[in-house]
């Protein structure tokens, strides 16, 4: 982990901390952190925030405030994905009125990334910033679960990749990798990162564009267009029609 990262890290531990004082259960780290996947250069820090009772209005423009104030002269802070999940809701869906923290912006509402994905990844490989570790606050999450949450990405992903393609080559590589993410936990029922999802997709007639995004991410280069690209659109359709 960049040492910019590691010590807003640190600072929104401790911040965290002296919001939620006894009300706060745990913060864990996900993602691609610890696939061995986190790419300095590119990757968000995925975080997750366990709190015992639910944030009212009150508590959630509160927190707003906080973040802001976090924000200010600490570029790193907008590398931090952050969800906030009471405890009643571990282990299943989020909510729509869940707060979450993402790209240097605190949204009061919106969910974030709160699934299946998250509480397995969390129970098999969460990171305990602070707080007990994951597995004993986490229930397993089944096979058909973890397939279920899959199938809605490939739905999302299908009907989100003609904006990526024009938003940029970014989006773009975010959402074929993704892809590839997705069609390897359906098919292997395991976790890994973009990278080496994509790898395992190579032998697809679909390895041109697959290669060129792994190499775009790899290289950090997401500023121009490339039409290879356009591509994107067909792979998601394929994938989504998949049995």
């Amino acid at each position: 982990m960049a040492a910019g990262l590691g010590g807003a890290l640190s600072a929104y531990t401790i911040l965290l901390r002296d919001f939620f004082a006894d009300d706060l259960t745990g913060i864990y780290l996900y993602g691609s952190v610890v696939y061995d996947a986190f790419d300095p250069r590119v990757s968000d820090l995925d975080v997750t925030v366990l709190h015992r009772t639910d944030l009212n209005e009150e508590r959630t423009r509160g927190l707003s405030g906080t973040h802001e104030r976090f924000g200010r002269g600490l570029p790193a802070a907008g590398r931090l994905d952050v969800s906030f999940v009471p405890l009643r809701l571990v282990g299943g869906y989020g909510k729509d009125s869940l707060p979450y923290y993402r790209d240097g912006h605190f949204c009061r509402s919106g969910g974030g990334d709160v699934n299946p994905v998250m509480w397995r990844t969390l129970r098999g490989r969460g990171v305990a910033v602070c707080g007990p570790p994951a597995a004993e606050i986490v229930p397993p999450v089944s096979d058909e679960d973890l397939a279920e949450n899959m199938r809605r990405n490939l739905d999302f992903l299908r009907l989100q990749m003609p904006l990526y393609v024009t938003t940029g080559t970014g989006e773009t590589v975010f959402g074929v990798l993704s892809l590839c993410r997705v069609l390897y936990t359906l098919r292997t029922g395991e976790q890994v990162g973009k990278v080496e999802a994509g790898r395992w997709a190579l032998h697809s007639r679909w390895q041109p564009l697959i290669q060129r995004a792994i190499t775009r991410y790899e290289t950090n280069d997401l500023s121009s267009g490339d039409a290879l690209l356009e591509e994107a659109e067909a792979f998601a359709a394929y994938a989504r029609a998949l049995p």
